[in-house]
């Protein structure tokens, strides 16, 4: 088995400092711009002041579109998906949420390991999105976590540290 490298920088993606508003405006353009999501209600809540990140923004691309996908292939006819973004003192965290069957409390870290796939009928996919969204944002010192989303659906949380203002 090939050793995995202990950091970032090692597997050749070295971090700079980036707007992760723009990465996930962006995003959740291109996704929005897929014809088989066209049925799909987009919201976009991000501040118009940057939200300063340090990472690899093509690696943080990765993750929100992973989860975007996700999020939109859990959704009904005429679903909705948000995507919302905020400072928080030392970090910047950002939220995907669906309007979904949503995933319950004891699949929430299941859901993250490689091949999961929900046991309903709408689940579609290979079940790797979720597992390589949380692999890619740990690479950068991300936390990503699932939590149930009000008044239903899913809630995919992703937390970066803030860039150090200079």
């Amino acid at each position: 088995m090939r050793p995995q490298p202990e950091s970032e920088e090692a597997a050749g993606a070295p971090r700079t400092p980036f707007d992760l508003g723009r990465v996930l405006g962006d995003t959740a353009a291109f996704v929005r711009s897929r014809r088989e999501f066209g049925r799909i209600q987009f919201e976009t809540k991000l501040p118009e002041e940057p939200l300063l990140v340090t990472g690899n923004p093509v690696m943080i691309g990765q993750v929100a579109t992973n989860l975007l996908l996700n999020a939109c292939e859990a959704q009904p006819e005429g679903g909705s998906v948000a995507v919302v973004a905020r400072r928080e003192g030392e970090r910047v965290v950002a939220e995907v949420q669906d309007r979904g069957p949503g995933v319950k409390a004891a699949d929430r870290e299941r859901i993250f390991e490689p091949y999961a796939r929900r046991d309903t009928h709408t689940a579609r996919g290979s079940g790797i999105g979720l597992y390589a969204a949380k692999r890619l944002g740990e690479s950068m010192g991300a936390r990503l976590w699932c939590e149930p989303a009000h008044p239903h659906g899913a809630r995919f949380v992703v937390a970066l540290p803030a860039a150090v203002s200079i």
